[in-house]
């Protein structure tokens, strides 16, 4: 039989040790009222499993005294901490619950880049709430070492006992392997997905030192011998932003005065919302039914090198971080690196490192990859001082229900942004466009889009509950005549509808490339082109666009 009145004692003469474990468990549970990626019979289990877990970490200390019992109230403390603060801030600043892989943007990022999220979308409140659980987490674990009794535990050598330690400590072991209930439970969560996003990047760095000694069975049909591409892949930049697409404000005035020279691409999304996981499908074969080819097969880069091009990667993101990202495992495959992040400058630093490469590689093909800061949060850091431009006074924003002063300066500093990455791409197009009798192509799109209060109270870019603002990307496509008069076969549609999962096989076939794995079904310049299935994240298109326009609707 259990010993309630020794479980009573225990209760009475560890209460502030069980108000602590109470609130680290329980501290996020309310607020999942608020996640629009929870229904309601999520936040049903939330409660239950948060519950069973503190009455399994309760319970465990009641076996506990003296040392053991302090040591382990501290590695609670540690142990539940950041996983907390985490899933607060993403909780209040995007309406949604962060779990499993959706860490992975923490992890893969570096130390400036997250600050620079916290600096400018983590508001004054939220900062508040930090600071708030940060000080009545230590003062209750301060009282609760202080209160720690020396005589009051349950006794291992009775088996109810020993029953109930076993029952305790199966409770939260039990949850690992089951996504649906450990993603419920943040600390459980959180660590988890740290360990598989370890487990991945070892995958990744072996697999891209197995594929860098691989040679492949491809070739190049392309009549010249002296050809130039360039990628431009942009950051956080929605097509709703730009003027070139419609947009109300001037954000792309140069692109506009070139628009004559370049095809428009008006129905293009991403596969995702993040960085890491967009550029894994664009540039390698991975996607969302077959992300194993991001390790089985090879990558744009690899195609590129192998089919006799030179490779050459400049970015001013950074490339790689102590265990590596998906993009810069990529990105070090090229022949050439310049990764211009350290140098903390603004996107036209890439300039003279673009002309180098045009200058001192004039013959032979050649691809280059260009991946720029473009709109990153946070936005007012993306632009020199002179591309403040737009304000509430030469270009008002229209009063919506959720607008205030800050907010509409938020859009303004992303318009901004905007406006900065027109003069950066069109003067790398102008660079190319100067070569004389030189077969040329330039591509410039975006890893995905942002929202910046578009439709309602939220800005930025999450896995769950994303508009068509996060998904809907510019996709823009310049040739020169020399290289058009040797790739006739091209099939030019701008309101063919696609995503850039597919953009390893569309790139492909700008370039002439010709493997047994490849497919014109799904490259947009193909005669052959057939409209795929459009995936953002795990969400149809179609969904997203129904859910957008419902959002509309409800603030008007």
């Amino acid at each position: 039989m259990i010993d309630y009145k020794t479980i009573k004692g225990i209760l009475r003469k560890r209460l502030w040790a069980i108000v602590f474990i109470t609130f680290i468990v329980m501290f996020n549970i309310p607020g999942y009222a608020l996640a629009n990626n929870l229904n309601s019979s999520d936040i049903l289990l939330a409660w239950i499993i948060n519950l069973l877990v503190l009455f399994s970490f309760s319970s465990i200390s009641f076996f506990l005294k003296g040392i053991a019992e302090k040591c382990y109230l501290i590695f609670l403390f540690i142990f539940t901490l950041i996983p907390n603060l985490t899933v607060f801030s993403y909780l209040c600043v995007a309406r949604t619950h962060m779990f499993d892989d959706m860490f992975w943007v923490i992890f893969g990022s570096n130390l400036s880049e997250t600050n620079e999220y916290f600096d400018g979308a983590v508001s004054i409140p939220v900062l508040l709430g930090q600071v708030a659980y940060v000080v009545v987490t230590t003062f209750l674990l301060y009282k609760s070492l202080a209160s720690s009794p020396s005589s009051a535990f349950l006794n291992l050598k009775r088996k109810q006992n020993q029953l109930l330690l076993l029952i305790s400590l199966l409770i939260p072991l039990s949850m690992i392997p089951f996504e649906n209930l450990s993603k419920v439970m943040s600390s459980i969560d959180f660590y988890k997905s740290g360990i598989h996003y370890l487990d991945e990047s070892r995958d990744m760095q072996l697999e891209a030192k197995a594929r860098k000694s691989t040679s492949m069975d491809i070739s190049c049909n392309l009549t010249s011998d002296n050809n130039t591409f360039v990628v431009i892949i942009g950051e956080s930049l929605s097509r709703n932003h730009m003027q070139i697409y419609g947009y109300s404000r001037p954000t792309t005035p140069i692109l506009n005065s070139m628009k004559n020279e370049l095809y428009i691409y008006k129905d293009v999304v991403s596969p995702g919302t993040h960085t890491i996981g967009v550029l894994k499908q664009a540039l390698t074969f991975a996607d969302h039914e077959h992300p194993e080819y991001y390790l089985q097969k090879p990558s744009i880069v690899d195609l590129f090198r192998d089919s006799g091009f030179k490779t050459y990667w400049i970015s001013t993101q950074p490339l790689i971080n102590k265990w590596g990202s998906s993009y810069g495992i990529i990105a070090k495959e090229s022949d050439h690196v310049y990764d211009l992040s350290i140098t903390k400058q603004h996107d036209e630093i890439v300039f003279p490192f673009v002309d180098e490469v045009l200058e001192e590689d004039t013959t032979g093909n050649k691809i280059i990859f260009i991946h720029l800061m473009g709109s990153h949060n946070m936005y007012k850091s993306r632009y020199p001082s002179e591309y403040k431009f737009f304000n509430q006074e030469n270009y008002p924003i229209p009063d919506k229900p959720y607008l205030n002063g800050k907010k509409k300066k938020t859009i303004d500093e992303y318009d901004n942004s905007v406006l900065y990455s027109d003069f950066v791409v069109s003067s790398i197009i102008k660079k190319i466009q100067k070569q004389e009798n030189q077969s040329s192509v330039v591509l410039f799109f975006s890893d995905h889009g942002e929202e910046v209060y578009d439709c309602r109270d939220v800005v930025g870019h999450f896995v769950h509950g994303a508009s068509v603002y996060q998904c809907e990307v510019p996709f823009i496509l310049w040739c020169s005549d020399q290289y058009l008069a040797q790739k006739q076969n091209i099939t030019i549609r701008e309101n063919r509808p696609f995503s850039t999962a597919n953009l390893i096989f569309s790139l492909s076939d700008l370039a002439g490339l010709q493997y047994r794995d490849f497919l014109p079904q799904k490259s947009l310049f193909n005669k052959n082109f057939k409209p795929q299935k459009r995936i953002v994240e795990d969400k149809m298109y179609e969904e997203i666009v129904r859910k957008t326009n419902a959002w509309k609707k409800k603030k008007q």
